[in-house]
């Protein structure tokens, strides 16, 4: 991207498009091209624009600058209301209440001052957290369950000596 506000419009909207089933892949483009035309029309007739003599030769009268700024504020409008309207994924967080085993083993294990349950806190403050915990917690409750299911492994013969 070469930092000029056409290709920074450009880049925006495609991102917008991305995120947002309604607009068509169209617009973007088409956007872009007023940008452009927008940003001409600033290097020739503004008076502020990269170093260039003030005032400049040719003036735009009053109904074409206001065009041009209600253009500019649409386009801006729509693209920051398109931006505020994402919504990202929200992760999932098992209720606390579904968990009692695991609540009652944290809290066996990390006693807090006062009346304070860890568990509880943790789900609350660092939800992330206490996930990534239960999923530590599921995962060895899981392998004692298969180790007791399966019994201590004894080699043999077969018919209960060892070799």
């Amino acid at each position: 991207m070469d930092g000029s506000v056409q290709s920074q419009v450009r880049a925006a909207l495609k991102c917008l498009a991305a995120g947002d089933d309604v607009i068509e892949i169209d617009f973007p483009r088409r956007a872009e091209s007023l940008v452009q035309i927008i940003g001409e029309l600033r290097n020739q007739r503004g008076d502020i624009s990269h170093g260039r003599a003030v005032p400049k030769e040719l003036q735009s009268d009053r109904s074409l600058a206001r065009l041009v700024l209600n253009l500019t504020e649409a386009i801006t409008r729509y693209m920051l209301g398109s931006f505020f309207a994402l919504q990202p994924e929200r992760p999932f967080f098992p209720p606390y209440d579904n968990n009692e085993a695991f609540n009652a083993y944290l809290d066996a294990n990390t006693e807090l001052p006062g009346k304070l349950i860890y568990s509880r806190a943790l789900y609350d403050q660092y939800p992330e957290d206490y996930v990534i915990q239960l999923k530590e917690y599921a995962d060895e409750q899981d392998a004692l369950n298969a180790e007791c299911d399966t019994g201590p492994h004894v080699e043999g013969n077969g018919n209960g000596d060892a070799d």
